[in-house]
């Protein structure tokens, strides 16, 4: 009897003691959360450091919210990550409870660390699996969608999967509506600029960027070097001295690589070689295979230019190496076949509890049928009418659930007809830019061998000024512009005529280079409104430059 009370006791107090600490931990933790709520980062941090994670190994639930917590506030800060195993105890206890708000922003954190930690395709699985929790209550995940649909722009945009980037920009921009939070606001304008810069479409990227500058004195200090610095990309060839102006108040802050290759270039182009040599080999600090590469193809350029081609075809060589090196990396991320493959996964999901459901009921249903032959046989002839009226009613079901299985199907084969004709779509896309680019290329050659070679047009065929006038579209896209929507009747050839004399050439000079007769430039001038043209050009573009 008295060992049984002795028992008794140290129970008792193991229960009390036990009890006293994990309420004091639950009180900490839920402080840490309320902080943490109001962006109080480095308080929470603070807190979170003087609980020691050993001490919650009785308590899952205390130990999943510290760790969520802990990864929450590291992030915010900065601070460094070496892994996310601890985080993988939070993701597996809050999938076991069902608890949806934590669950998703502990997929989200999983997938931002790994995507920091270099791990890029478990990376996009976490956050697809945190997209697809939030998708179920938008209204109530505004905030996680917006913070899952940024993560996921920066890294497609990293991959080069320009179209995945583009949409999920969007969606950001979308979410982040909702929030309103001038950093992220920010970043996500930062974004959508930098994927139509990449894809060459300049004036969006340019549109995005500017949208910033009214945003910078309320930014975070920690952000403000690289708004600045995105700006200062964004504005390079079309206002030298105002990139100058933001990457140099981005470098002030911190020498950001892909800044300071900017920076090279600038200066190398001012002819200024200390400086840009300088920023040359500040850039060359980065980890970034791409920048790296892109660096170093700079570089290859101004030795070139100096007439060090030693140096150059060395750096050549160093450039293509790293172009190599990136192309193996991107291809065993795949991110894009990640994502599909998991949007896939999400689709079947959906269409095997469809299944399910009409499983259930088709067993619903033989159920009922099985109890009303029972029935039936009690009743014996009394219901005989009964029972044939269920059993027309049970056929008509039974093919009423045979066409709706052929629907399902029918619906299956059309869905995989669609993924083949996205497919298809996508690779008609890359071979179109490619052969635009070529065009480009082709255009420029032809518009240096004018004017910097002072050649002429005499050997030039259809094409060749069909791709001169592409190529001047993106030197004075308004000009162009102007002559393709007024005048679309003019050829390539007299489109020519026209942009020479926009470029500032003489009669002499278009008489030269397009091999034509004082007589034949007067006859162009009268045939193709010479003055109403150029005149239009000169009455438009005071009010371009203003806006």
């Amino acid at each position: 009897m008295e060992k049984l009370y002795k028992l008794t006791l140290y129970l008792l107090m193991f229960i009390l003691t036990t009890g006293c600490s994990t309420n004091d931990n639950r009180k900490q933790l839920a402080v840490i959360e309320n902080m943490l709520g109001q962006q109080k980062n480095e308080e929470a941090n603070k807190l979170l450091n003087d609980i020691h994670p050993e001490a919650l190994e009785d308590d899952s639930e205390c130990k999943a919210l510290y760790w969520l917590f802990k990864m929450q506030s590291d992030v915010r800060l900065g601070n460094p990550i070496p892994s996310v195993d601890p985080l993988r105890f939070s993701v597996d206890y809050f999938k076991k409870r069902n608890d949806l708000d934590r669950l998703v922003w502990a997929y989200y954190y999983m997938g931002f660390v790994l995507d920091d930690l270099g791990k890029k395709s478990e990376a996009v699985i976490f956050l697809k699996k945190g997209e697809n929790i939030a998708l179920k209550d938008k209204k109530h995940h505004k905030n996680i969608l917006h913070h899952i649909y940024q993560c996921l722009t920066f890294m497609n945009m990293n991959a080069k999967e320009y179209e995945l980037a583009k949409r999920y920009g969007y969606l950001a921009l979308k979410y982040g509506h909702y929030i309103k939070d001038v950093c992220n606001e920010a970043t996500d304008l930062s974004n959508m600029s930098s994927i139509y810069s990449d894809i060459g479409n300049k004036d969006s990227a340019y549109y995005y960027i500017n949208r910033i500058i009214p945003l910078l004195d309320s930014v975070p200090s920690s952000k403000y070097a690289l708004y600045c610095g995105n700006i200062g990309i964004e504005a390079m060839g079309r206002d030298d001295e105002k990139a100058k102006y933001y990457l140099l108040k981005s470098i002030e802050k911190e020498n950001d690589p892909y800044f300071c290759k900017a920076l090279a270039q600038i200066y190398t182009k001012e002819g200024n070689k200390e400086k840009a040599n300088e920023m040359w080999h500040k850039a060359l600090q980065t980890t970034n295979l791409s920048l790296k590469a892109n660096v170093v193809k700079g570089m290859a350029k101004a030795k070139t230019e100096e007439g060090d081609y030693k140096a150059a075809h060395e750096l050549d060589l160093w450039a293509a190496a790293l172009k190599d090196s990136l192309h193996r990396q991107q291809k065993e991320e795949n991110l894009k076949g990640q994502q599909e493959l998991f949007d896939k996964e999400i689709a079947n999901e959906h269409l095997r509890e469809k299944h399910n459901r009409a499983a259930w009921a088709v067993a619903a249903l033989l159920l009922t049928v099985a109890f009303l032959a029972v029935w039936t046989v009690w009743k014996k002839r009394k219901n005989r009418q009964l029972v044939e009226a269920l059993d027309e009613e049970l056929t008509e079901r039974e093919k009423a659930m045979k066409q709706q299985a052929a629907k399902i199907e029918q619906l299956q084969q059309e869905n995989e007809k669609k993924i083949q004709e996205l497919n298809r779509l996508s690779h008609d896309m890359k071979d179109f830019e490619q052969k635009h680019e070529k065009q480009l290329a082709e255009g420029q050659q032809l518009y240096e061998s004018i004017t910097v070679n002072r050649g002429n047009t005499l050997k030039w065929g259809k094409k060749d000024f069909a791709n001169f006038v592409l190529y001047y579209k993106l030197k004075h896209p308004e000009f162009v512009n102007h002559l393709e929507n007024e005048r679309s009747e003019l050829t390539p050839r007299q489109k020519t005529f026209l942009i020479l004399y926009d470029m500032g050439m003489t009669d002499e000079d278009v008489m030269r280079t397009l091999v034509l007769t004082g007589s034949s430039v007067r006859s162009n001038k009268s045939r193709l409104k010479f003055d109403e043209m150029m005149g239009v050009e000169k009455e438009e573009a005071p009010g371009q430059q203003e806006e």
